[in-house]
Parts: C-alpha cells; sequence; structure tokens
C-alpha cells in the first residue's frame, strides 16, 4: 500500500494541487498509507505488484513515476472500490480521490482512462454526508487546476454527486454556484459544456416546488447571458408558495441582479416584481444575506434612474421587501463586503466581456478573410474571361488575315501580270512579240 501511494503522492498530497501551501481534505500521506496498509488481511500482500519503469512519465507535469505504474495504482483503486466496496471506502475515498482527479490531466491515455474511471468509482463508493466536508472541496480545489482535463473531469464528479449525493449538494449550492459559473467561460468548450451540465445537474436537485418549472430557463441564461429576459418571464409567472431558502436564492439572484442592469426598462420591472414576491417567503435573514449587495444597489439604481414612475414603484416596493427580509444582517455602512462583491461581479463581467469580444473579433476576422477571398475569385475570373475573349479575338483577326492573304496570292497566281504590273512572261509592262502571254493579254 506505501508503494501505491508512493506511485500517486511521490511529494505527497498537499502538493497535488499547488495552492499556495493549502491542504483541504483528504488524509496525510503517513496516515493513508497505515490505513491501506491495515488492509494486507482482506487483500493479501503487495510484493507481487511489479511496474516495468521504461514507461515514460509526465516530467512536465512534476510526475516521475512510470505511467503504468499509476495506471495500475488506479486500477487496483478501482477494484478496491467495486470489489471491496463499503469496508473499502474509510481508506480510499479521503487518500486518493485527489490523485484520481490530479491523473485525469496525463499524458497517457490510458492513464487518463483508469483514472477516469477511479474518480467515478470513489465518488460512487463515498458515503453522501462526505460530500460537504471531504468531497466538495477537493473538487473546488481540482477546478483551480491549469490542465483543462482535470476541470471537466471535476465537473462530471460534482454532476454524478448530485444523482449521489442530491440532499448535500443542495445545502452548498451558495458555496458551489459560483465557482461552477466561472468555468462556464472557459477558454476550452470541453470545459464549458461540463460546466453547464454540471450547472444544470446541481441546480434540479434544489427541493423548492415553486421553481423548479423555471431551473433550466434560469441555468440556460447563466451560460448565456442573452436568455436572461425568457429566465426572468419564467420567474415571472411563478407564485411563491414555500418557503425562499438560500439554494433557492443561490440559484436566482445572480439572474435577476442581472436583470435589473438590462438596457430596457421593462425588463427592470419584470425582476423588481419577481424579487419583490420571492423577499415576502424569504426564510431567513442569513439565508438572503450573502445576496443583499448583489441586489440592493441594483434596486436603488432602478428607484432613482428610471424615468417611468410605475417602475419606479416597483423597485421601491422590492426594495422594502428585501431590507425587511435582510433585516440587520445587512448593513450599508462600511460595505467592503458589498465593494468586494460588486468589483469581483466586475472582474467576471469584464472577463465575459473580454471573451465575447475576442470570438466576434475571431469571426469577424474569419468572414473578412472569406469576403476577401470571394472577391479575389472574382476578379480572378473576370481576368481570365477577358484574356480569353482577348485571344478569341486575336484567332479571329489572324484568320481573317491568312484568308486575305491567301486569296491575294490566288489572284496572282491565275493573272498574267505581276503586283507591278509586269508580265510574268517576258518581264516587260507590254508583252513583246513571242511572249506566251501576248495573245492572252490581247
Amino acid at each position: 500500500m506505501a508503494e501505491m501511494q508512493r506511485m500517486l503522492f511521490p511529494e505527497g498530497i498537499s502538493k497535488t494541487f499547488r495552492d499556495v501551501g493549502q491542504v483541504v481534505g483528504g488524509l496525510k500521506p503517513s496516515a493513508s498509507a497505515v490505513s491501506l496498509d491495515s488492509m494486507g488481511d482482506l487483500l493479501g500482500s503487495m510484493d507481487d505488484l511489479s511496474c516495468d519503469m521504461t514507461t515514460g512519465t509526465d516530467s512536465k507535469r512534476g510526475k516521475s513515476t512510470p505511467a503504468n505504474a499509476r495506471e495500475g495504482s488506479l486500477l487496483l483503486i478501482r477494484a478496491f472500490c467495486q470489489i471491496v466496496g463499503k469496508q473499502s471506502e474509510p481508506y480510499v475515498v479521503g487518500a486518493f480521490i485527489v490523485a484520481a482527479l490530479d491523473e485525469c490531466g496525463s499524458n497517457s491515455s490510458s492513464v487518463r482512462e483508469a483514472a477516469e474511471d477511479a474518480a467515478t468509482a470513489l465518488v460512487a463508493l463515498a458515503n453522501p454526508w462526505a460530500f460537504p466536508t471531504l468531497i466538495s472541496p477537493l473538487i473546488l480545489t481540482a477546478l483551480k487546476s491549469p490542465e483543462w482535463r482535470v476541470k471537466a473531469n471535476a465537473l462530471d464528479r460534482l454532476t454524478q454527486c448530485a444523482t449521489t449525493s442530491p440532499t448535500q449538494v443542495c445545502k452548498i449550492l451558495p458555496k458551489l454556484i459560483p465557482h461552477i459559473t466561472d468555468q462556464v467561460w472557459d477558454t476550452k468548450a470541453q470545459v464549458t459544456k461540463a460546466a453547464g451540465s454540471c450547472l444544470m445537474a446541481i441546480c434540479k436537485t434544489n427541493t423548492n416546488k415553486d421553481v423548479k418549472p423555471a431551473i433550466s430557463a434560469v441555468v440556460k441564461a447563466v451560460c448565456k447571458p442573452s436568455e436572461t429576459n425568457k429566465a426572468v418571464e419564467a420567474l415571472l409567472g411563478t407564485t411563491f408558495v414555500v418557503t425562499v431558502d438560500a439554494p433557492t436564492l443561490s440559484i436566482l439572484c445572480p439572474v435577476l441582479s442581472r436583470a435589473l442592469r438590462e438596457k430596457l426598462a421593462i425588463h427592470k420591472r419584470a425582476a423588481c416584481i419577481v424579487i419583490g414576491n420571492m423577499s415576502k417567503l424569504v426564510g431567513s435573514p442569513e439565508d438572503v444575506a450573502p445576496f443583499g449587495p448583489l441586489l440592493v444597489p441594483e434596486l436603488k439604481k432602478v428607484a432613482e434612474s428610471v424615468q417611468f414612475e410605475e417602475i419606479r414603484d416597483e423597485a421601491l416596493k422590492a426594495l422594502a421587501s428585501l431590507t425587511k427580509a435582510l433585516g440587520d444582517s445587512y448593513k450599508e455602512e462600511g460595505t467592503d463586503e458589498a465593494a468586494k462583491l460588486a468589483e469581483e461581479q466586475a472582474k467576471v463581467e469584464a472577463e465575459q466581456k473580454r471573451i465575447r469580444d475576442e470570438r466576434d473579433e475571431f469571426f469577424r476576422k474569419q468572414e473578412a478573410q472569406k469576403k476577401k477571398e470571394a472577391e479575389e475569385k472574382r476578379k480572378y475570373k473576370e481576368a481570365m474571361d477577358a484574356q480569353r475573349e482577348l485571344n478569341k479575338i486575336q484567332l479571329e483577326k489572324e484568320r481573317k488575315e491568312n484568308e486575305a492573304d491567301l486569296k491575294r496570292k490566288e489572284a496572282v497566281k491565275l493573272s498574267t501580270k505581276s503586283e507591278d504590273g509586269k508580265c510574268q512572261g517576258c518581264g516587260l509592262k507590254r508583252c513583246k512579240k513571242g511572249c506566251l502571254f501576248d495573245s492572252a493579254a490581247k
């Protein structure tokens, strides 16, 4: 067991995801090795485990252990999960899920496949109550990895957790959603797709029956800002009856905050109505407190800047309901947290705008290149057509000249006089007696 852990953790668990020296979840290397050694009576000795030390390594990723050794360790972890079952859970889940996620970024396809299978088996084996304190911190740490495959697999494991531990996932939605939303705007399409699927899966664990029909529209709005108004329209038709808790607020508030910044006043009005209805059924001030800085300033802007009195009234009503729900948990004075949250939101929006601008610029250049190529093809075709016409004219001219020359030569042959008017027989202008053409001339 110590040999297997050495292969997967050559520098220890704390170095797997280098997060400024911070260890989140998992066991210490020494503790996990001792725990795994205690399973010797169940699985026998590991002396027969051998590895071919001639295979390559992921040296660029700081991996000195051969790829086949790491693959074998991952396959063994998967076997523990599927064969030993629940007896192995305390020893393998916390100790090796970090390594399984990290190996998803390996250069070897066989190691990646083994790592994905091992991570899937570990999450499936884990007790649902291990998710909030053990699994989720490790997965969120994996999302900081520079390897896109690691991030995509971590998001897939979160999606899996939404099935295996729906109640526990729902309870920590306020913590999960911001991290996953950041991945929606990743430059890798695979990570973006995985983040969208993960966001949809974890949001559907929410138990609020009033909001469930609109969750799909809200998630689409998070992934695609142009869908914000459709999501607000779906929420506008929702009748809030069940108590609104923190997980529900974590799903709705980011979209509502964005809706309050829409250009058209009618869209701001719809967002104000939804916020007012929602705030009346907030369970406790602690649930809505984290979202006060996100909504209160925007509601005030609408109440102060919109020119239509009806919309300003709706904003004031929503602000009054939200302030009542916040109670003493939100203080506008000394709004360091509010400023920090607004700054973070501004950074996110700036990054989203930068990515959209880069995509638009790429497509614009691509379109311009296509137009340029089409124009060059058109000009080339016109030039070739013109050259063909000139060639035809030249050939026709040469044909006519040749015909005229042939006619002239034929006429000369039939005439007794040459071109200078002299007789072709005697060479005189007036034939002498005895010339062959004398009688012909007469």
